[in-house]
């Protein structure tokens, strides 16, 4: 399993649940919630990092956190190419962990040349309460007022 830590016995300790990152040449957004609760954000403006532990989550909201992850795992991704782009836009990707290790696309938004961008996500109202948690939690947000993920 990936993005695991280990004890000295071989048995798991923590992974992460969550990892996210958006931004542009000049800002970035990084947030991480771990199985143990831990919740990290960095916030990057002009080269000037600052990282951040936000309020350590309880081990039932843990729980509600991998249970949503997934659910979410589960659904079907929506593709949209050819959507306009401007420089200084924003690029970046969220993904989650399944409790049985794997990784799957919340949510990615990537630069395609000729001023254009290609969105990948889960769309509909489970993977929306992810969405809405890290955006609470995030300066640099995932552009959703046109998105079809929304």
């Amino acid at each position: 399993m990936l993005f695991c830590s280990y004890d000295s016995a071989g048995a798991e300790t923590t992974r992460i649940l969550l990892r996210y990152e958006m931004g542009n040449q000049i800002t970035r957004s990084g947030f991480v919630v771990l199985s143990d609760g831990t919740v990290m954000r960095q916030e990057s403006l002009m080269g000037q990092t600052t990282f951040l532990e936000d309020e350590k989550l309880s081990p039932f909201e843990v729980q509600l956190l991998i249970a949503q992850i997934d659910t979410v795992a589960q659904f079907e991704l929506l593709t949209v190419e050819g959507i306009d782009a401007a420089l200084g836009g924003p690029f970046g990707e969220a993904t989650i962990y399944t409790s049985d290790g794997y990784s799957a696309l919340l949510y990615t938004l990537v630069g395609t040349g000729n001023m254009k961008k290609t969105l990948i996500c889960v769309p509909g109202a489970e993977a929306d309460v992810l969405r809405e948690y890290i955006q609470s939690h995030v300066r640099d947000q995932m552009p959703l007022d046109t998105s079809p993920c929304k």
